[in-house]
Parts: structure tokens; C-alpha cells; sequence
């Protein structure tokens, strides 16, 4: 376990509660949160996917993967 700091973390009421919620008998709000942080979550995933095509919208961005990747299953459905 890390070593404790006096730092503080503000958070609402309800991500308290919720937090509290999934909180085990023997472990702290640190262990929680540090719970939570170690499975294997990567929270930016796919940010910045549309970064590559100027102006194109988020549903022009899906529509497009989606399409790509319904061609690649057809392919792979022909081997």
C-alpha cells in the first residue's frame, strides 16, 4: 500500500455513496478507489477517434467504422 498523504479528493455525495456502496469490510476509501483504478480500465479508449477526418461528425465516424468492420467480417467469412 502506498504511503498516506494528507492530500484531500473533493467528490459528490453520490459518487460517496457509491464508492461506500462497493466498499469491502476490510478495506479503506483509499483501497476502493485504488481497487477500481488498478483493473485493467482505459478510460481514454477510442479518444480521439474522429480526430483524423476533419469535420466529420461522431454518428459519420461510427457509420464508417461500423461499415469497415462489417466488410472485414464478410471477409473473414469468406477464408
Amino acid at each position: 500500500m502506498a504511503e498516506p498523504t494528507d492530500d484531500h479528493v473533493c467528490v459528490s455525495e453520490e459518487t460517496k455513496a457509491r464508492l461506500r456502496q462497493r466498499e469491502r469490510d476490510d478495506e479503506s476509501f483509499d483501497d476502493v478507489v485504488t481497487r477500481f483504478l488498478d483493473k485493467d480500465r482505459d478510460l481514454l479508449a477510442g479518444f480521439g477517434a474522429a480526430d483524423d477526418r476533419a469535420g466529420e461528425t461522431l454518428a459519420e465516424t461510427v457509420a464508417r467504422r461500423k461499415k469497415r468492420s462489417r466488410r472485414r467480417m464478410a471477409d473473414l467469412a469468406k477464408s
